[in-house]
Order: C-alpha cells, then structure tokens, then sequence
C-alpha cells in the first residue's frame, strides 16, 4: 500500500486528551464520550490554546497504561 503526501503538514504542538473511569485507581476503564463533545473540546482547545494544533484522545485502559501521565 502506497501513501502520497499531497500537502506537508505542520505539527506545532499536540494536547492529549484521557478520561477514565475508576473506583480503586488500580484499575480504570476508559469513559465513553460522545464523538460531538470530543469535537467541541477539540475545537476549543485548538482555537483558544496558542501553538496547538493537534488534539489526541487515549483510549488506553488501565493497568496496561497508567492513570496518571508520565
């Protein structure tokens, strides 16, 4: 499979978004939000935060990541 680069793209920054549902903070499921409210915070963030122009959502569950970044 062949990919063609039509125009080059410019990453300044990215943001990352992660919400988890937990009780023991041991373990944590990833939230279920709706794909209109993902797109809200995303046009929000690359509106208002100077620099960003990416915004990733990481449905990673926990324990295989963990909750808080590192």
């Amino acid at each position: 499979m062949n990919f063609e680069l039509v125009e080059p793209v410019r990453i300044l920054f990215k943001d990352e978004v992660r919400a988890v549902c937990s009780i023991d903070v041991m373990t944590a499921t990833v939230a279920e939000i709706p794909h209109e409210l993902m797109v809200h915070i995303t046009e929000r963030i690359t509106h208002e935060v100077p620099g960003i122009n990416r915004v990733l959502y990481d449905f990673t569950p926990k324990p295989t990541g963990t909750v808080e970044f590192e």
